[in-house]
């Protein structure tokens, strides 16, 4: 008899950009008024399961100073963290203005626990600054911070089940031959130019929506072939898959457009399975996309998780062209937005 078992983590990453307007002046008047100064930038998010927040600021020691001589230090904070302890690894480096990546630190990895920071005390010398400002400023005033940021989830042990000497064959099995084979097929769902065979009984028995259209004196009841308006060919496969299967194989290729469909056809397990997935490719790009599905769909969790996340990263998705957009179309949905900003 052999027995195996293995343990897995998951890994979040970002990359976060801060761009910070004239620093050297920023570092003359510490100098000028001996007294240590502390530059913070705005919080950020891996979008890891366990909701991290972090910022990072830089630190001018006015007790090191003497005519722009001495060090800028480096701190990675965590701000707030679902996981009492996180592990988590980063790079920081300064980009030029072509984003390429000039002054790199050698990594660092340690473990953080909520409010906690980690930093780098001789972070880069300041008289390098102001001597190579033409390399290390654009426009000779603006200093581009780079961190690229890994955290790790907890792991998860996992022992493989002793194989049964017997075959084992579940209705999960069955169910995923029937809906390959569609034997005994008694209903046509149309989507776009597509055609696909299904059972009635497994759509009433799993969709209340379909339920109600095959059990009451509709056209659709009448007839053997339906129309599935607004839903196209793929995604009502992978519902259909879902529906007889329970699970949906590359759910994160098409999740954007199965959650819709989940909510139209009132699937709960399938919205949640979407939302699983859409809440681990969020990034800067669709948030507000994701936001405003959320907010139609009124899926609290997620509607709060992708909230959430827009107000971190707020000094970037407000450059986006779905936030221009909403701006325009939706200012309640903007006016949250803010709220949300200002409560973090």
């Amino acid at each position: 008899m052999e027995v195996a078992g293995y343990s897995k983590v998951k890994k979040y990453e970002v990359t976060f950009k801060w761009e910070i307007d004239c620093l050297l002046q920023f570092i003359e008047s510490a100098d000028y008024d001996k007294v240590d100064k502390t530059l913070e930038s705005p919080q950020f998010s891996t979008g890891a399961s366990f909701k991290d927040t972090w910022f990072v600021d830089l630190r001018v020691d006015s007790s090191k100073l003497s005519k722009i001589k001495g060090w800028l230090s480096f701190n990675l904070n965590l701000i707030s963290c679902e996981l009492p302890e996180v592990r988590a690894e980063f790079v920081v480096s300064i980009l030029n203005n072509e984003n390429e990546q000039i002054f790199i630190q050698p990594s660092c990895s340690r473990n953080f626990k909520d409010h906690q920071d980690w930093g780098i005390a001789h972070f880069i010398k300041i008289n390098e600054l102001f001597e190579y400002k033409d390399g290390y400023f654009s426009n000779n005033s603006t200093l581009t911070l780079c961190v690229e940021l890994a955290v790790h989830d907890n792991y998860v042990r996992i022992t493989n089940k002793i194989p049964s000497t017997t075959c084992e064959h579940s209705i999960t099995d069955d169910l995923k031959k029937l809906f390959d084979s569609k034997i005994g097929s008694d209903i046509i769902l149309v989507a776009g130019n597509k055609q696909i065979r299904a059972h009635k009984a497994f759509l009433m028995i799993r969709s209340p929506v379909f339920c109600a259209m095959f059990t009451h004196k509709l056209q659709e009841n009448k007839e053997s072939k339906v129309t599935i308006p607004d839903v196209e060919p793929e995604t009502l496969e992978k519902m259909l898959e879902f529906i007889y299967t329970d699970r949906v194989t590359d759910l994160e290729q098409i999740a954007l457009h199965l959650f819709e469909a989940a909510d139209k056809y009132q699937l709960q397990k399938l919205k949640e399975l979407c939302e699983e997935s859409l809440s681990q490719s969020i990034t800067v790009d669709n948030a507000i996309k994701y936001l405003v599905l959320a907010d139609l769909q009124s899926t609290k969790e997620f509607y709060q998780y992708v909230l959430r996340f827009v107000a971190i990263n707020a000094s970037k998705i407000i450059k986006t062209e779905d936030y221009k957009a909403l701006e325009k179309d939706d200012p309640a949905l903007l006016s949250i937005i803010l709220a949300k900003m200002c409560s973090i």
